[in-house]
């Protein structure tokens, strides 16, 4: 995935894989900034309980506003890929931690 795009969103690195879902760094070039943009795993986009869980996880972060929760930018669907745009944080992992 690396060096192609999300919509405009540039994917420049693999920041971490969980459960549903791939986390990459990329670059906005409309803003110029950098941002995490959270992909629903190809094998689970399909699935129609899972993408009503990721559009849920979605809504409940963006609900929040706190210094320690990175802020939501968009919540959007490529190519039937819902993925949502965040603030990217730069510095260690939870699992490095």
């Amino acid at each position: 995935m690396i060096g192609k795009t999300i919509a405009h969103y540039q994917i420049k690195e693999e920041l971490g894989r969980g459960g549903m879902g791939v986390v990459l760094r990329a670059h906005d070039p409309t803003l110029s900034r950098v941002t995490a943009v959270k992909v629903l795993a190809p094998e689970f986009a399909a699935n129609a309980t899972a993408r009503k869980r990721f559009l849920r996880e979605a809504r409940a972060a963006a609900a929040v506003s706190h210094p320690h929760v990175v802020t939501i930018h968009a919540v959007e669907d490529a190519d039937n890929t819902p993925y949502l745009v965040m603030e990217y944080v730069d510095g260690k992992s939870l699992r490095d931690k």
